[in-house]
């Protein structure tokens, strides 16, 4: 392994991640205003809901997926009675999945933003990097479905990746695990790391503050007193106040 990758496995992550925190605590704090999404559903509503839904639902669980599947011990899988091809299987069915559905979100709010007047002219230029970079890692990660289905019965790849990433959260950085996985799958790891080092730059900062809880407050009901009432109410007091002057 040359000093490129080990610069990229070993030393890249660290870069990242505190970009990815420092950065990202510092526009809280100092830029509270520039925190938003920036959405353009305002500029033309056309093909919009369907897309973003199909985005916002593949990447969160692409995300879980990731996070799961790299960070979670292989020997918890084994206790829970999951041995590595059942879970090879899992990740392949479901980062096909939604891998393919936040991609065709993604292509259709991209080609909306460069094809709507309306919405170009309202974007912001990184917004179109943003995108595409984004289409990149979505398209390298589907072209890792193909290795992973040939090693489905060992998930040889898929061990390798969760050993590098257990290692990097626990500080014992080794780029050595990654020696015999195709250049695919790093260069999949690469770009997704690129998108957390550009995170704090970008509109991305709103899925820090997702409005979560909504879902799971208490449902509220608006009441609102009917207009014959409101308006009987008012001639009432009009007419005591009316009676008090005489």
């Amino acid at each position: 392994m040359d000093a490129i990758e080990r610069f990229i496995f070993v030393v890249y992550p660290y870069i990242c991640i505190t970009v990815f925190i420092g950065a990202t605590l510092y526009r809280f704090e100092k830029e509270p205003y520039t925190w938003q999404a920036s959405s353009s559903q305002m500029m033309r509503k056309k093909n919009f809901s369907w897309a973003s839904n199909l985005f916002h639902i593949g990447i969160l669980n692409i995300g879980v997926g990731h996070l799961v599947g790299l960070l979670v011990p292989v020997e918890l899988f084994h206790m829970l009675h999951m041995p590595n091809d059942a879970h090879q299987m899992m990740e392949l069915v479901g980062g096909s999945i939604f891998g393919t559905a936040t991609l065709v979100g993604l292509v259709i709010l991209t080609y909306r933003r460069i094809a709507d007047k309306r919405v170009r002219k309202t974007s912001d230029p990184g917004d179109l990097w943003l995108a595409l970079l984004l289409l990149a890692v979505l398209l390298i990660g589907l072209a890792t479905l193909p290795h992973s289905y040939k090693t489905k019965d060992s998930g040889i790849y898929l061990i390798a990746l969760a050993d590098w990433a257990q290692h990097v959260v626990t500080l014992r950085p080794s780029a050595e695990f990654l020696s015999e996985v195709p250049f695919v799958y790093k260069a999949h790891m690469f770009a997704g790391m690129t998108v957390f080092l550009i995170f704090p730059f970008t509109r991305l900062v709103h899925v820090c503050s997702a409005p979560l809880g909504y879902a799971l407050r208490a449902y509220q009901q608006i009441v609102r007193a009917p207009r014959n009432v409101s308006s009987s109410s008012s001639s009432s007091s009009s007419s005591s106040s009316s009676s008090e002057n005489l």
